[in-house]
């Protein structure tokens, strides 16, 4: 892992074969991999629930959810890395799998129609 550093170019034609990383000196490394992961701060991307006018929790980043996992408009469902950064797979498998079973009692009518959103 490379910290204080930033992506200069991805170079390869069908694939990725190497990258070149500038470090905070300015000195420029070229890493040969076939890969690139990206990763920053941990922030959930939460662009369509902003254009769609849903309350986003200025703490996180993330949709305002109750406790069905329902955003402010109830037709709206999330859940895993997008409502709370930092989760596991197996943490965001567990709590997708909780909100589809939410988003079915919604279907069949059986949530309440207030949103109370979690603090």
């Amino acid at each position: 892992m490379l910290t204080n550093t930033s992506l200069e170019s991805i170079e390869g034609q069908n694939r990725v074969q190497s990258v070149k990383i500038k470090q905070a000196s300015g000195e420029i490394l070229r890493l040969v991999c076939d890969g690139v992961i990206f990763t920053g701060k941990f922030v959930g991307e939460s662009s369509l629930a902003k254009m769609a006018g849903l309350a986003i929790d200025s703490e996180n980043n993330s949709p305002m959810v109750d406790v069905y996992g329902r955003c402010e408009n109830i037709n709206y469902f999330s859940s895993g890395n997008l409502r709370s950064p930092l989760k596991t797979a197996g943490q965001c498998w567990r709590e997708g799998h909780y909100i589809a079973r939410q988003v079915k009692a919604s279907l069949d009518g059986k949530l309440p129609d207030q949103w109370v959103p979690i603090e």
